[in-house]
């Protein structure tokens, strides 16, 4: 989105009435030739006793990235429109895959049982780390339980 400031290309049919080397018209080229899509058909800056022109534009790559476009009155006493728009984009969420416990539904008097007959106090010189280690897999495996 950006004031663009080519105020002679007609953005309704996608053209330039000027030449070949003119930039408006080097620009709208590109725009087809990158296969962009601009959404503002309608002028959106307005001067007095000038010939309103379509300055700002919203470009994307897809014509349904840009929903509830809007051209709304200027904020205070400018001559530029303001513009509103939704922008739908998509990315891909990758899945989770978590376990989740339903902590409700847990037998924990079987589980107080299971505890009982686990090895809390691993044998051997072992370090905090080796020690909270072997202390978590001994959770996880009565919380899988």
């Amino acid at each position: 989105m950006g004031d663009f400031n080519y105020g002679e290309i007609n953005w309704n049919n996608g053209t330039s009435p000027n030449a070949l080397t003119n930039p408006a018209t080097a620009f709208v080229e590109t725009l087809r030739d990158l296969y962009l899509h601009q959404h503002i058909t309608e002028p959106t800056h307005y001067r007095a006793d000038q010939r309103p022109d379509t300055l700002h534009l919203v470009i994307t790559n897809e014509e349904g990235m840009v929903d509830n476009l809007a051209l709304n009155k200027p904020v205070g006493k400018p001559h530029n429109l303001c513009i509103t728009f939704d922008f739908m984009c998509y990315t891909e969420m990758p899945a989770k895959k978590t376990p989740k416990f339903q902590y409700l539904k847990g037998d924990y008097v079987a589980m107080k049982q299971e505890a009982q007959s686990v090895s809390w106090n691993p044998e051997g010189k072992l370090s905090i780390k080796e020690k909270w280690h072997h202390f978590m897999n001994n959770i996880k495996h009565l919380m899988d339980k």
